[in-house]
């Protein structure tokens, strides 16, 4: 492993510097790549699709990173990282969306129906149960 590597996080030996490797600077030229790859006529609902999917690429399981907590840049109390949300928001539509590390359930919000001057904060839960369709 190289040295320089341990200040930033514990990777698996033997995986740093490949391609899909799990360090920041990987996962953000892959992001860049994937992204610049989308047919530019894809509809908004294509689109979004496929940036679910890209982000999806990069999400790091638990033990691919491990960070000690004392780490400046972030450590799990469990010693590992992971992806712990993804958001893709289209700014023309206004929907954004939400997938959690415990339930992938993809949770849509239409920001054009909140009320901006409410008087009081409102807090969705969203630990419904993870929806499955028996195929057989």
């Amino acid at each position: 492993m190289v040295p320089r590597l341990q200040l930033l996080a514990l990777v698996m030996p033997y995986t740093a510097f490949f391609p899909g490797d799990y360090l920041s600077t990987s996962r953000f030229i892959r992001a860049v790549f994937l992204s610049r790859s989308v047919p530019t006529n894809f509809t908004t609902a294509q689109a979004s699709a496929a940036a679910g999917h890209i982000l999806g690429s990069f999400d790091i399981p638990p033990g691919a990173v491990t960070l000690p907590a004392s780490n400046p840049y972030g450590g799990a109390s469990g010693g590992y990282e992971i992806t712990e949300w993804s958001v893709v928001a289209n700014n023309k539509e206004m929907p954004y969306s939400v997938k959690m590390y415990e339930n992938t359930n993809i949770y849509s919000y239409d920001l054009k129906k909140i009320d901006v001057n409410a008087k009081e904060i409102k807090y969705t839960k969203l630990d419904k149960l993870k929806i499955v369709f028996p195929l057989n």
